[in-house]
């Protein structure tokens, strides 16, 4: 005949055992997930980061054109998808329905952006930051002075 104590040392048993289980595949999944390639949909710029992205030089055109040499060295295509412009005082120029180049992985290019001049206009020696919104769902902000 069984006694309480053999029931109690068959679940610990079983308890053990499942939480051991539990644990080496997670530990497994762990490995397997840390070993996979960034993949854009999954992990864009790999692990939450994104591609990194910069402005390598700038020339004011005229009061309401910009060239900028953007410059991109992550591992996919970026495509940037609207803008804004910020002087140093707050007056905001923002461009949402613009659709911008696709910058692929290890190159620049040159990029022209255009305001409207009625909010305000780029002035010469002055400070302006520039937003740009990605197709991977990332804000990147540069510090510009004309």
């Amino acid at each position: 005949m069984e006694t309480p104590n053999t029931h109690r040392r068959s679940f610990k048993r079983f308890a053990y055992f499942g939480l051991t289980s539990v644990i080496l595949a997670s530990f497994a999944y762990g490995v397997y997930w840390a070993s996979q390639p960034c993949t854009l949909s999954i992990h864009p710029g790999c692990g939450g980061i994104p591609d990194p992205l910069y402005v390598q030089s700038s020339a004011m055109n005229s009061a309401t054109n910009m060239t900028l040499q953007i410059c991109h060295g992550g591992q996919h295509s970026i495509s940037l998808s609207s803008y804004y412009v910020k002087d140093s005082v707050g007056h905001l120029y923002s461009s949402l329905g613009w659709i911008g180049p696709t910058i692929p992985p290890m190159a620049q290019l040159n990029m022209t952006i255009t305001i409207d001049g009625k909010d305000f206009t780029f002035q010469p020696k002055n400070t302006y930051t520039l937003g740009f919104h990605t197709s991977q769902n990332y804000n990147v902000d540069f510090t510009i002075t004309t």
